[in-house]
């Protein structure tokens, strides 16, 4: 079923591309895991992001706790890379 959703939302994608009715702004919630909605806010927003994280979190420890697979400093596929945090 994931390989099935993936391979429909590319063609979707894709359609959306050609047709040039896309939108680069993806939903956080309504997001696939190879999907990065963080960079969809824009390059200065997602810089901007990145640097309050660091200076808000900078040992990662909010990184850490937050449930999903969308964190700040990660691209898709690298939330197992993360080392756990002792509190």
């Amino acid at each position: 079923m994931r390989n099935f959703l993936e391979r429909m939302l590319l063609r979707t994608e894709d359609i959306a591309r050609k047709r040039g009715t896309d939108h680069p702004f993806i939903f956080l919630n309504h997001c696939y895991e190879h999907q990065n909605p963080l960079r969809s806010y824009g390059e200065l927003n997602y810089r901007r992001l990145h640097k309050v994280r660091k200076s808000v979190d900078p040992d990662w420890v909010f990184q850490t706790l937050q449930r999903g697979i969308h964190r700040l400093g990660l691209e898709p596929g690298e939330v197992n890379k993360m080392e756990k945090i002792e509190l």
